[in-house]
């Protein structure tokens, strides 16, 4: 089982249950869905503006599969975007790390992965921190909270 589905057990009877995920592709959907929202276009329209179909548009939301090079270019297009830019929101080359992130190339990479939660960039970066701690590698970003830069995230409790 995949970890988007989950059994549900009602009854004594197995259903399943498909939760809502984002595809690795799922920034360049996005902002597809926002062309497609400022000019009032349906979705078979904003499929048609692209040459693309309803469902090559859909999977770029959802599918945990990188989009193909000719759509990711078709799109940059019809986006009036780089083809790098839109091979970055699609996920198929690292997104440019923020100047406020620093010179550290791992800690840029978790920042910067579009497929992990902020809940997941706060493990990793505590995992790294320690990890740092246990080498001898001083953070000198918050050395003392847990995590080290955790505090670039938003706080997900509530």
């Amino acid at each position: 089982m995949s970890s988007w589905q989950s059994d549900l057990y009602l009854s004594g009877r197995a259903t399943t249950c498909y939760m809502s995920r984002q595809g690795i592709a799922y920034q360049l959907w996005l902002r597809m869905e926002q062309l497609r929202v400022d000019r009032g276009w349906t979705k078979v329209q904003l499929a048609e503006h692209f040459g693309l179909s309803r469902t090559t548009v859909d999977n770029l939301r959802v599918s945990p599969n990188p989009a193909m090079a000719p759509t990711i270019n078709t799109i940059a297009d019809g986006l009036d975007i780089g083809r790098r830019e839109a091979a970055r929101l699609a996920g198929v080359l690292p997104l440019e790390p923020s100047r406020e992130v620093g010179d550290d190339p791992v800690r840029s990479a978790i920042l910067a992965d579009p497929i992990l939660s902020n809940v997941q960039k706060q493990l990793l970066l505590g995992l790294k921190a320690e990890l740092d701690r246990a080498n001898g590698v001083n953070t000198r970003r918050n050395p003392g909270r847990p995590g080290g830069h955790s505090s670039d995230l938003p706080d997900q409790t509530g």
